[in-house]
């Protein structure tokens, strides 16, 4: 009952923080009534430590988003706030399987809903006053706002009269309802298909005792004798390929000796394919490592292979920061410079989980789970830093004439970017006017950020 409650309420605020307001402080204001009532409507047991890391997390998200406002801080926070309301429900279930639950748990809503004596927790067949609260005003609420901002729609006479005398927007109160009901039903009362839980014990980081032995004896396509041997032959080829394209690659980009080259094209154009080779790399090393040959006396060579092949793709890894150093040095830093460094650094987080995968025999769930919450980790650190300033601050102090107008278009470097064109007395007009313009937002759908700006700015 106390959820039901904390349910309903919910959504009333929902509407309440959102209605006639563009996004801003009223995302994390909401997002922390979220947490609030359901840390308070989960029993005790299942207030892990986990769930507190979780909380903490959306509550850095949280800051961050009524700071900035911005997409990166908005992905954290949803994120964040699934993340914990998955594991105050199901602290047992491992992460890797979230991705299903949630497409159930969203898909599953329409058959949920109508079956309110579960969810509710209230019998409503019978009498009582919950079952004529539902059906005589409830029930028939709902239909009825519905259709006023159906109806509304199609005639200006008829939304008239229930914009003028009350001055609502029935349509903007009927979406958010319901967007609402949507988004909370689905957040308090998360709902998983039977076989995760039934199948989660599957999904562990070590191997089960005995699983050497039991696997022995069933059926196999390959022998493993044959696997092993498979992956010998698979790693040193590859291992060759790999040594001749990076001295290749090295002696393009550094020994050619050639001016006219554009760095722009060989960043953007490449690196993202190398990434995704090493993506592939650790791919070919799960394939082989995904059971018994972790536990292959005879596996010495194909593990040492597997070490180098790590090794080498690492070596790519630095090959090709460097070269993104030389990028950023020579045309300056951006947005997807940036991008470029954050995603070598997951590429080579993976490798070094891979290579501690074969060293302790783990699982590949082991490396799928860490990998998530490498993922998330990077997330919530990047929605708390500022680009756009670290962006400004780098390219204005390391170029003489910097490209203005891309720094223009960045959206949290406007009180920098200002002073800057104070001191150097150029026009910050259009900065100063874009500063006002976010300063006179509603409150609820102001960014904290540009009510720090200069005081000079009036």
């Amino acid at each position: 009952m106390q959820k039901s409650i904390f349910f309903f309420l919910s959504v009333v605020l929902f509407v309440i923080v959102f209605y006639k307001q563009d996004p801003g402080l009223n995302v994390s204001i909401f997002g922390c009534i979220a947490w609030l009532f359901l840390y308070l409507s989960i029993d005790r047991k299942k207030r892990t430590k986990e769930l507190a890391i979780l909380s903490v997390s959306s509550f850095v998200s949280l800051i961050s988003f009524a700071w900035y406002g911005d997409f990166i801080s908005f992905a954290a926070l949803f994120i964040s706030l699934l993340f914990t309301g998955y594991k105050a429900l199901y602290p047992k279930l491992n992460i890797v399987s979230f991705p299903v639950g949630i497409a159930f748990n969203y898909v599953s809503f329409i058959f949920r809903v109508l079956t309110p004596n579960k969810w509710l927790g209230i019998p409503i067949t019978g009498g009582g006053f919950f079952k004529r609260l539902v059906s005589y005003f409830l029930i028939p609420a709902i239909f009825l706002t519905l259709f006023i901002g159906v109806y509304s729609l199609a005639s200006d006479q008829f939304a008239s009269f229930f914009t003028i005398n009350w001055n609502l927007d029935i349509f903007q109160l009927a979406v958010l309802s319901c967007a609402g009901f949507f988004l909370l039903f689905n957040f308090f009362y998360f709902s998983v298909p039977k076989i995760l839980i039934r199948y989660n014990d599957y999904l562990k980081d070590d191997f089960s005792e005995g699983y050497a032995l039991h696997q022995n004896r069933g059926f196999r396509f390959l022998d493993l004798a044959s696997q092993r041997r498979s992956g010998e032959i698979s790693l040193i080829l590859l291992n060759v390929l790999l040594a001749f394209f990076i001295i290749t690659y090295c002696i393009e980009q550094w020994g050619s000796g050639d001016g006219s080259r554009n760095l722009s094209n060989e960043v953007h154009e490449r690196v993202y394919i190398l990434i995704l080779s090493i993506v592939m790399a650790i791919f070919i090393i799960m394939i082989y490592f995904q059971g018994l040959l972790n536990f292959d006396k005879n596996a010495k060579l194909l593990k040492t292979l597997s070490f180098v092949w790590i090794g080498l793709n690492i070596l790519l890894i630095g090959i090709v920061c460097l070269q993104n150093i030389a990028y950023v040095d020579a045309y300056g830093l951006t947005f997807k410079r940036i991008g470029v460094f954050i995603f070598l650094f997951l590429s080579l987080a993976g490798l070094l989980l891979t290579g501690y995968k074969m060293a302790c025999r783990k699982t590949n769930i082991f490396l799928i789970n860490r990998m998530t919450w490498v993922f998330y980790t990077v997330l919530v650190i990047s929605c708390v830093i500022n680009w756009s300033w670290l962006v400004t601050r780098y390219n204005t102090r390391h170029f003489n004439n910097p490209d203005w107008h891309y720094l223009e278009s960045l959206n949290y470097n406007k009180i920098t970017l200002n002073n800057l064109y104070r001191q150097k007395g150029m026009d910050n007009s259009r900065l100063e006017e874009q500063i006002k313009k976010n300063q006179s937002r509603k409150f609820l759908s102001k960014k904290l950020y540009f009510e720090w700006a200069d005081s000079e700015i009036k």
